[in-house]
């Protein structure tokens, strides 16, 4: 018996970056990201796992 199962998450976070203009001014850039997630789980039961399940 075997079995494939997944879920999906995401995480959005703002990011602000610093850096110079050139003349000597600090300026501030804001940038939304957004990181998603994929959690894939697979399963595979092996016949001598029934054994101990069902105690042949």
């Amino acid at each position: 018996m075997n079995a494939v199962s997944s879920r999906r998450s995401s995480k959005t976070e703002t990011q602000i970056t610093e850096s110079d203009d050139g003349h000597g001014n600090i300026v501030q850039t804001e940038t939304t990201v957004t990181q998603t997630y994929l959690y894939i789980r697979v399963c595979q039961v092996i016949c001598v796992s029934f054994l101990f399940y069902f105690v042949f």
